[in-house]
């Protein structure tokens, strides 16, 4: 390189959005196919082949694996962890063109194992570029924290809008009318074609456009050398050393760790609601409330309406939570969540089009505060092992959506919505205690000062 090229390689304040975009947009391909499956798995035909259960398998496996993703992530590195977790999921759309018990439950499981290093990787690359971005605006390491969690999550929910959008509009082609109709095979099979092309674009955007974050260290440490920052260069490089000399065992033994501590312990309840409110919304609410009421085409309206403000949301709570603080966001969350479960106990049946999309609306501002707003609060409040922290978020979400998925086909619609309101109240009381202890440490510190 040149004298010319020296800005290209460093890792300025543009360059962090720039990279951040590029995981976004990548997670948007991505999961614009992953998403539209989802919501769809529990309603198709796949024959001998049950969809919920398959959702159910990944999303065990999910939980189970929590525990090695940080470990997964320090072998591979983040890019090559989000890129094979892209092939699993490839795997398990083409496993769709011919369902079967062992194409079908195998992929997922591979997805699910997949998933653990993926989110881990995912949190691992905003913290970083968040982090480097608020160093070079000035301000503290945690100021940006919201702000890109809120980019990042508003482009991954733009995926709801997208991949349902498809779902609906190929199988509007073939739609009679009828609530009971079922679309044909070779309509489905365009629909896995198309969704596995999205995945490969999105393949693409991680291998030829996102540095690794080794290249990203070695931009930031360019930059902090013609800014003259020794200090903290020094200190960067010793962190990155020992994150690559951490082994397998560490890494697993941190995020133990975790579970150990009593603020995670206090915030545990939300990890778990988030995932059963996930879990309801992508299968009981499309197959058993959605596909009943008004037909299975509709689904992909219905849920591209609850990605929309999703991905609005998201946007706005990452900023808001920086701003108007967390317990004030999360207060809206379980108002969404619970108002709308309550109103589904009164009534889940013979659902007017008007209501279902209402419904969608507010359960999507509900669940985007809770991605991008305890997200925000993990890089804040354990930024000391982000990797650990966001493997029991992850670990814990997975576990929520597991159980929804498992229990789906054995407990009526009631009985569903009547867990997920015990679980929001044990969420919401363990988070007022969390806010409790908090406000005593802060009283506790200002005495002895």
């Amino acid at each position: 390189w040149g004298k010319g090229s020296t800005s290209r390689t460093m890792l300025t304040a543009q360059k962090c959005l720039v990279y951040l975009v590029f995981l976004a947009s990548s997670f948007f391909f991505t999961y614009t196919a992953f998403n539209g499956v989802q919501n769809l798995e529990s309603s198709l035909d796949l024959g001998e082949v049950s969809g919920s259960t398959a959702l159910g398998i990944l999303y065990v496996v999910f939980t189970f694996t929590c525990l090695t993703g940080p470990a997964v992530v320090n072998f591979l590195g983040p890019k090559y962890s989000l890129i094979m977790e892209q092939l699993f999921m490839a795997a398990f759309m083409a496993s769709q063109l011919y369902p079967r018990y062992w194409t079908v439950y195998p992929t997922a499981a591979l997805v699910g194992f997949g998933a653990a290093s993926l989110w881990v990787a995912q949190g691992d690359y905003v913290n970083f570029l968040s982090i480097q971005y608020a160093r070079e605006k000035r301000l503290g390491d945690s100021a940006a924290s919201g702000l890109f969690q809120g980019i990042f999550f508003g482009f991954m929910q733009l995926s709801q809008v997208s991949g349902n959008l498809v779902s609906s509009l190929v199988l509007d082609k073939d739609d009679s009318g009828s609530v009971h109709h079922k679309a044909p095979k070779s309509t489905v099979h365009l629909l896995f074609y198309v969704y596995l092309v999205s995945i490969a674009v999105g393949i693409a955007i991680i291998f030829f456009l996102l540095p690794s974050k080794r290249r990203m260290q070695q931009q930031q440490q360019q930059r902090s050398k013609n800014a003259l920052i020794t200090v903290q260069l020094e200190d960067d490089q010793m962190s990155m050393d020992n994150e690559e000399r951490e082994s397998v065992l560490m890494s697993l033994l941190a995020t133990l760790r975790q579970l150990t501590n009593p603020k995670m312990a206090l915030v545990l309840a939300l990890f778990l609601a988030s995932g059963i409110e996930s879990g309801f919304i992508w299968g009981d609410f499309t197959s058993q409330v959605v596909k009943p009421a008004i037909g299975q085409s509709w689904i992909g309206y219905v849920m591209a309406t609850f990605g929309g403000c999703n991905a609005i949301a998201s946007t706005a709570c990452g900023k808001l939570s920086d701003v108007l603080g967390r317990p004030v966001l999360f207060m809206v969350a379980f108002l969404c969540h619970a108002g709308c479960a309550s109103f589904l106990l009164y009534k889940a049946t013979d659902l007017s089009h008007g209501v279902l999309f209402a419904i969608a609306m507010i359960w999507g501002v509900g669940d985007a505060i809770w991605n991008t707003v305890i997200s925000a609060m993990l890089q804040a409040c354990f930024s000391t092992n982000v990797k650990a922290a966001f493997s029991v978020f992850k670990m814990f979400q997975s576990a929520g959506v597991a159980a929804a998925f498992f229990y789906s086909k054995h407990l009526s619609v009631a009985n569903k919505l009547i867990i997920l309101l015990v679980i929001l109240g044990i969420a919401f009381v363990s988070y007022l205690v969390d806010l409790f202890c908090l406000g005593l440490e802060r009283t506790r510190a200002q005495l002895a000062d």
